[in-house]
């Protein structure tokens, strides 16, 4: 009888154990990917800062595609990071 229940406080204790691990892997799953998108975002404005100047100054149709390309990557990056948030109060307004 004792070892039957040292095995159900074993198999409870395992099985919340696991929850919690799961619970940390998606947590950590969505930061990387929240991580990702925004080092996606900085770069694209980084490229719209070059290219913008770029076309005034020569006029050159390449820099504002880029410009626009950049752009438009990071409109869907903000719908995705958007979508990812789980405190949609105040992290969405931060977006």
């Amino acid at each position: 009888m004792f070892i039957l229940l040292l095995f159900a406080i074993t198999t409870y204790i395992n099985l919340s154990l696991s929850e919690a691990v799961t619970e940390n892997e998606d947590y950590y799953s969505r930061s990387t990917n929240v991580i990702r998108n925004s080092g996606m975002f900085q770069r694209n404005i980084l490229i719209m800062v070059n290219g913008l100047p770029s076309y005034l100054f020569t006029a050159e149709k390449s820099f504002i595609e880029t410009y626009n390309e950049a752009n438009n990557e990071n409109d869907s990056i903000l719908k995705e990071l958007t979508s990812q948030l789980t405190d949609s109060s105040q992290s969405q307004v931060l977006i």
